[in-house]
Order: C-alpha cells, then sequence, then structure tokens
C-alpha cells in the first residue's frame, strides 16, 4: 500500500463485541481489530474506524464500550453509522421475520449524542454521523431503521438541548 501511496487507511470494526459481531455475520472479532491497527500504526497510515450502532444484539451499552474501545486505538477519525435495513441482506431477513427490530429515528439520535460527546473529548473527528443514501437507493433498497439526511443535526440538537448554557 505504501508504494501505491495509499496514506490512510479505514476500518469496518461495527462492533468491538465479539457477540455483536458474531451475529451479523461480520467476520472479525475485536481481537483481530486489534491485530490490523497495530499493523496499520506500525506502517504509520492514517487510520479511520467506523462503528454502527443498533446491529443485532447491540445495546446502549454495547455501544459505548466499542466507543471507549475504539478511542484507546486512538484512530485520526471515526464514522457513526445507525443501522439500517436494506433490501436483499441477511438483516433484512432477519428483518422480515422478526427478529430484528431497527431502532427508531430517536433511539438512534439519543444513542449516538453520548458518542459524540466521548469521541469529541477525546479529540477524535467525527468525518461522517449517518449514513449518506442517494434518493434513488433509498427509494429502491432501504427498507427500514433511522435513516434520516440531516442525522448529524439531530444528535447535535439533543447534545444542545442536554448541554448546559454558560451566559
Amino acid at each position: 500500500l505504501k508504494s501505491k501511496k495509499v496514506t490512510e487507511i479505514e476500518l469496518g470494526v461495527q462492533s468491538m463485541c465479539d457477540d455483536v459481531l458474531l451475529a451479523n455475520k461480520r467476520g472479525h472479532t475485536a481481537a483481530d481489530v486489534q491485530r490490523a491497527v497495530d499493523l496499520i500504526r506500525e506502517y504509520d497510515f492514517s487510520l479511520g474506524l467506523q462503528m454502527m450502532v443498533g446491529l443485532l444484539g447491540d445495546s446502549m451499552e454495547k455501544s459505548l464500550y466499542t466507543a471507549k474501545k475504539l478511542i484507546e486505538l486512538s484512530p485520526d477519525f471515526v464514522r457513526i453509522y445507525p443501522t439500517l435495513v436494506f433490501r436483499d441482506t441477511d438483516l433484512y431477513d432477519e428483518y422480515v421475520a422478526g427478529r430484528y427490530a431497527p431502532l427508531t429515528l430517536e433511539q438512534a439520535a439519543q444513542t449516538c449524542a453520548p458518542l459524540v460527546r466521548l469521541f469529541e473529548q477525546a479529540s477524535i473527528k467525527i468525518i461522517r454521523l449517518g449514513l449518506l443514501v442517494t434518493e434513488d437507493e433509498a427509494k429502491e433498497n432501504l427498507v427500514a431503521g433511522p435513516y434520516h439526511p440531516r442525522f448529524r443535526e439531530i444528535v447535535y440538537d439533543i447534545i444542545e438541548k442536554d448541554s448546559p448554557r454558560c451566559i
């Protein structure tokens, strides 16, 4: 990668809870993430980490745990996505069978607000909060979940309301 002038690597970590990773067939463990981060740092790449909230088997506590573990890995930036259900995926099958219920928009925003605070307190830049989906993709394939084109604004509105103002 260095010979190809790559400077940045982003990992779709999604969760640092092995039970959540297994339930969602992510194909890696938290230990795999640690090994990958160690290698990325050894070769001095910029590091981005992605996490998802509301996965099958996830909870507020597990999302907070994941955020704290990601902070320990000292990424240069993160992306935080609420889980969405797209047609023709394993999660779609779980949703249709009634074994998975996505977060509501309010639940997703309430889950992300404390995560944002944690990353900001650790001075880790959040470059995306919420998935960017084209209008066509949303119409054709998005079945359920807390999608909103201004999800970041919704989360920051919650943070603003919860933060005391200095006058």
